[in-house]
């Protein structure tokens, strides 16, 4: 599955990432990143939310459709919502 970033700028692939939600922050955690601006950064900004409780909800959309993914054998995207979209 591949995960795509709040702001469509970043696609990585969901099995070879560990995400991470710190407050109202989701990062990712990728061992197929490469960062231009810092060769020895991994940390990806996924999505960032007013509250904390909306990137609560997001990571357990993204939950849902890994599961979902997994499950029906299809290969799928999840694109982080905007914090509007919440």
């Amino acid at each position: 599955m591949r995960l795509i970033g709040q702001t469509g700028d970043i696609d990585i692939p969901y099995e070879s990432s560990t995400i991470v939600r710190a407050g109202e922050l989701i990062v990712a955690y990728s061992v197929n990143y490469y960062s231009s601006i810092n060769y020895y950064s991994k940390k990806i900004v996924m999505g960032m939310y007013y509250t904390e409780e909306k990137a609560k909800k997001v990571m357990g959309m993204l939950r849902r459709v890994y599961h979902d993914a997994v499950t029906h054998d299809n290969v799928s995207a999840f694109r982080f919502p905007k914090d509007d979209e919440v």
